[in-house]
């Protein structure tokens, strides 16, 4: 039963020409189209994966510089309780020998001998 002179399953369109359908050329271009997204993702996935590895191994140098640093900030921390522990001391006859000694002086009559091992 046509419907202001359209029938069913009909399509309008001028008389002689075809349905669009895809030629020779507009499938060639999909698949061109296919080839470089699919190109496209290759790259980026290249691309990440070095970004990845290059993250992995800055990462790796960081570590390792990190461990140097604690390394030193423990040494330094050493040498500050030792300091410290020398200011809590008392200030007596003890001490001034003791510092004196360590810093290279003696009495003019005292002796020093010193062992093999360095003490």
């Amino acid at each position: 039963m046509p419907f202001f002179g359209i029938q069913a399953g009909k399509t309008l369109r001028p008389e002689g020409k075809k349905p669009a359908g895809r030629g020779k050329g507009e499938c060639r271009m999909k698949v061109l189209r296919n080839t470089a997204v699919r190109l496209m993702m290759v790259a980026l996935i290249v691309f990440f994966v070095i970004f990845a590895v290059a993250l992995h191994l800055r990462n790796t140098e960081l570590d390792r510089q990190i461990d140097t640093l604690q390394a030193k900030i423990d040494e330094q921390t050493s040498k500050i309780d030792e300091l410290q522990a020398d200011l809590d001391h008392p200030f007596d006859r003890e001490y001034v020998e003791r510092v004196a000694h360590e810093n290279g002086y003696r009495y003019p009559q005292e002796i020093i001998f010193y062992s093999g091992d360095g003490n």
